[in-house]
């Protein structure tokens, strides 16, 4: 099985909010497994209206023109196309309807969202925004766990569409920040990569 990776602008009308918290959803008993809870808690976030109207209303902000500045957002979502015969199981019923008889299903497998500015807990080590070297801010990035290995590389893909970005912006910088917890086991693993 070979997919097809398709990065494509956040959508409103493709519900492309809900599905990221979806995904976050999806990694909820991963991080609970591997000791890092904490990072993201246990709770579904993907049921709570509150989560549902902000994502929304993010993926609203980003589908409109923008000019660069701190008020700047835009989201991503990684789609991947693979033949409807070579998807497992249990990814099958994750098709949209649109795919079910179709020979090629594409599912939304990663999201990233972008930002202008920092979050404010990263402050202390980041500034705000930085007029003589600025920088684009990672804010998110997560895959579906549901999907399996289908969604493999999806980061790296995401982060590579954010140096285009940046460069498409005339900004020589990306900035993130990884969770510090679980022992810094995240921050060890993206340093030693």
């Amino acid at each position: 099985m070979v997919p097809k990776y398709h990065i494509r602008p956040a959508s409103s009308t493709q519900e492309d909010g809900k599905k990221i918290l979806e995904f976050t959803d999806s990694q909820l008993p991963y991080l609970a497994a591997i000791g890092s809870a904490e990072q993201w808690g246990s709770a579904s976030v993907s049921v709570r209206d509150a989560a549902q109207q902000k994502y929304k209303r993010l993926v609203e902000r980003s589908e409109e023109e923008q000019a660069w500045g701190t008020d700047w957002i835009k989201i991503f979502i990684l789609d991947v196309e693979v033949e409807n015969d070579e998807l497992p199981e249990y990814v099958r019923r994750l098709r949209p309807s649109r795919d079910q008889e179709s020979k090629n299903a594409v599912l939304p497998v990663a999201a990233m969202i972008l930002e202008g500015r920092s979050s404010d807990y990263t402050r202390p080590v980041l500034p705000e925004q930085d007029a003589q070297n600025p920088f684009l801010y990672v804010r998110y990035l997560v895959t579906d766990r549901r999907v399996g290995t289908l969604s493999k590389g999806s980061g790296q893909k995401l982060l590579e569409c954010a140096d285009e970005e940046a460069r498409s912006l005339d900004i020589g910088r990306l900035c993130l920040d990884g969770w510090n917890g679980n022992n810094y086991l995240l921050v060890k693993y993206v340093v030693l990569r």
